[in-house]
């Protein structure tokens, strides 16, 4: 497709009332590379346009007004389970900061929802955030939210950055 073509059929698939047709608009975005058009994606009011949106943003170029929206999306405390994380994922390639394990830390001690407090710890392994990580200890002595996942993060980020253990955390 020439680039006029290009325009022409993102704008009638972005915009098809037929949520199927959206979603191709959300691949067409990915492989065009379209974050302009990727935003309008972002806030469809179809769940799934929406979810498949949250998770191809990893792919297009970073971008503050992506970065903005998944924030936004996030903050939505109905986003919860899978599609957090990958909100998280994708707001990593597109955040404004190159540097965000205070809010990594923030979200892992403070968020209600255990998929984004799960993400929040295995970000923080990943760029060996080891101060931040011993913040987390206390969370050990606390009972689990549903599922031990929560504890074993963190046990599992302390071994990796060999991080001691307190005995009293472990009982």
């Amino acid at each position: 497709f020439s680039p006029a073509e290009r325009e022409r059929l993102l704008h009638f698939l972005s915009r098809h009332p037929d949520p199927k047709v959206r979603g191709i608009a959300v691949g067409a975005c990915k492989v065009w590379q379209r974050n302009d058009q990727m935003l309008i994606l972002l806030k469809d009011r179809n769940w799934a346009i929406k979810r498949s949106s949250v998770y191809n943003c990893r792919f297009l170029p970073p971008d503050q007004k992506l970065a903005e929206e998944l924030l936004l999306i996030l903050k939505d405390k109905n986003t919860s389970n899978a599609m957090a994380r990958e909100v998280i994922e994708s707001y990593l390639v597109h955040r404004p900061e190159s540097d965000l394990r205070d809010w990594l830390l923030e979200l892992a001690l403070q968020d209600e929802r255990p998929s984004v407090r799960d993400k929040a710890i295995w970000e923080l392994k990943l760029t060996d955030a080891k101060e931040h990580i011993e913040k987390l200890l206390p969370i050990l002595a606390e009972p689990p939210c549903n599922t031990w996942s929560l504890h074993i993060g963190i046990i599992e980020s302390c071994t990796a950055l060999k991080i001691p253990i307190p005995a009293s955390y472990l009982e």
